[in-house]
């Protein structure tokens, strides 16, 4: 531990300011590790955290190309049709969602903080809106019944895979 010299609170070693008032810290003093003891790194990271932010970062990317390649065939296929040309907004819905979905994926893999922000807002909304899907299932007595199991364990799943994406995001910062 170090010692502020504005405020005199102690902090860990690696602190380059002070978290009471804001002092450089830059210029104290740190204490040697003692013989044989290996010194620890600055706020290292696990060595998985890194692969798992790309591989995630780049399924958006994927998963954006697979939505844009739906709306491109859906449209195609069902234009020569009355009913199709009047369904062909949908057609156009998932190429947009595809092309947002896309663009979120470059963001990540580009680590720009807007994106972050936005990813990190929504994993948050998506962890909420689990929770209460989760207990719906629940209450509604989902243990029972094959499709309440599958509705539980998704929203499970769901609130995993967001909850690791906000992990990955503030990890990666």
């Amino acid at each position: 531990m170090i010692q502020c010299p504005k405020c005199a609170n102690s902090l860990p070693d690696w602190s380059q300011s002070c978290q009471f008032c804001q002092a450089d810290l830059k210029g104290v003093a740190r204490p040697k590790p003692a013989p044989g003891q290996a010194s620890r790194p600055l706020m290292q990271t696990a060595p998985w955290i890194w692969p798992a932010y790309y591989f995630i970062s780049g399924y958006y990317v994927l998963s954006g190309l697979v939505d844009v390649s739906r709306g491109v065939i859906y449209m195609t296929k069902h234009k020569d049709n009355v009913l199709g040309e009047q369904l062909g907004f949908f057609g156009y819905i998932g190429i947009v969602v595809g092309v947002i979905t896309v663009v979120v994926g470059i963001g990540l893999l580009t680590k720009i903080e807007f994106i972050r922000a936005i990813v990190n807002f929504f994993c948050w909304i998506s962890i909420i809106s689990a929770a209460f899907g989760l207990l719906g299932s629940v209450l509604a007595g989902g243990f029972f019944t094959a499709w309440g199991i599958l509705g539980i364990a998704m929203n499970v799943f769901s609130i995993a895979s967001s909850a690791l994406m906000i992990y990955l995001i503030g990890e990666t910062d």
